[in-house]
């Protein structure tokens, strides 16, 4: 798509301001990282030219409050599908990014550009950006692509991306104006610059209290599968110390509700074990309680020693088949995230939603996160 953009000086009537022929994406990286806030201010750049793992340079890598990473990739005279492609092949490799690895390409950031010899520390730079550090780093990221063009068949791509597979991916044009000695800078945005997972959403109008209800991200693969989760009662987590930790901050009595990437949400439940790992997890069936090794899961590297999955006991109060999930577009909250606590009022309506479609209802004898399976009689449950 061709943004075009006109620009007036109207201080002695309309005189246009013109569009320079100058190549704003060699400069554009030099101002993105001085002020990142020309592309989104709730942004702090943490890397510049990061070597990768595919022995390529990501531009820019920038963090959030939520201490999840952005990929920002200037498009250059690669052709607007190189860059999609590149900047996929970017996200893919910071997805398995650890603490101590931001950590480090921060420092190396710091001392390669002249910001400091003796660096600050990530939380140190947190806390004066943000006025404080979040609860784990890297739950989440986003890919930006920053162009001053981009086909018609690229932006069909990229909006395939976010609708059916939910990619956060986004495109920023710039286009530069010169007035006389001055040079002006326009930026646009294909789509709204909104996190997809709703959990960033800085809107006051949008801004909720947590509800005590967990939002959990149920993995899919060789390592989890939601049928082995709702036919024994757990979910689990592993591969990163991340993810570990994300396991362990749900406690006995949190109630959760499940969702499968891709699919939607697929089950409500309440905490009854905290996170152990697989070998020390215990299920019952019918036979009595023995341990999850024993159960012949689905998933067949779900006690694979290098990977390290940990599981938390839940008791299902309703769950359904992968195929029967429900999701609601652009109306239901979800997340990237293993287990999240939302502040949005996006998240308050899902569960609304989802408690009126399943006909589960608040238990008013125990607390108002403690729920019953509701009758459909039950005046609570539409």
């Amino acid at each position: 798509m061709t943004i075009e953009t006109g620009v007036w000086r109207i201080d002695e009537g309309a005189s246009p301001v013109l569009l320079t022929g100058m190549d704003i994406e060699e400069r554009l990286e030099d101002a993105l990282e001085n002020d990142i806030s020309i592309l989104d201010e709730r942004l702090m750049v943490i890397g510049r030219q990061v070597a990768t793992s595919n022995r390529k340079n990501l531009d820019l890598l920038a963090i959030d409050e939520e201490g999840d990473l952005t990929v920002i990739e200037l498009k250059r005279d690669k052709t607007p599908r190189d860059s999609v492609a590149q900047v996929l092949d970017y996200g893919s490799w910071i997805h398995n990014l650890t603490t101590a690895d931001i950590e480090e390409i921060f420092a190396d950031f710091q001392v390669t550009y002249g910001k400091s010899q003796a660096p600050e520390s990530l939380s140190d730079a947190m806390k004066e950006k943000f006025k404080g550090t979040p609860d784990d780093y890297n739950a989440d990221h986003r890919l930006l692509i920053a162009a001053s063009t981009l086909d018609p068949q690229t932006e069909r791509i990229v909006d395939y991306l976010r609708e059916v597979h939910r990619v956060d991916i986004n495109v920023a044009f710039f286009q530069a104006f010169v007035d006389s000695e001055r040079q002006y800078l326009v930026r646009a945005w294909l789509r709204e610059n909104k996190r997809l997972s709703n959990d960033s959403d800085t809107e006051a109008a949008d801004k909720g209290e947590w509800n005590g209800e967990w939002f959990v991200n149920v993995g899919e693969g060789e390592h989890r599968s939601w049928n082995d989760a709702r036919k024994y009662g757990f979910i689990s987590a592993g591969g990163a110390h991340r993810f570990e930790k994300a396991m362990k901050r749900l406690q006995v009595g949190d109630t959760v509700w499940a969702y499968v990437s891709g699919h939607g949400y697929v089950g409500y439940g309440e905490v009854h074990t905290e996170a152990v790992r697989g070998d020390d997890f215990l299920v019952t069936d019918g036979t009595g309680e023995k341990p999850i090794t024993q159960c012949g899961l689905e998933a067949s590297k779900a006690f694979d020693e290098q990977h390290e999955e940990w599981f938390v006991g839940v008791d299902w109060i309703k769950e359904v088949p992968r195929e029967e999930a429900v999701f609601e577009r652009n109306k239901m909250y979800w997340h990237r995230g293993v287990a999240a606590r939302p502040k949005v009022l996006t998240w308050q309506e899902t569960v609304d939603r989802l408690r009126a479609l399943w006909g589960v209802a608040v238990d008013s004898t125990t607390t108002p996160h403690h729920p019953t399976q509701a009758s459909p009689s039950d005046p609570t449950s539409a």
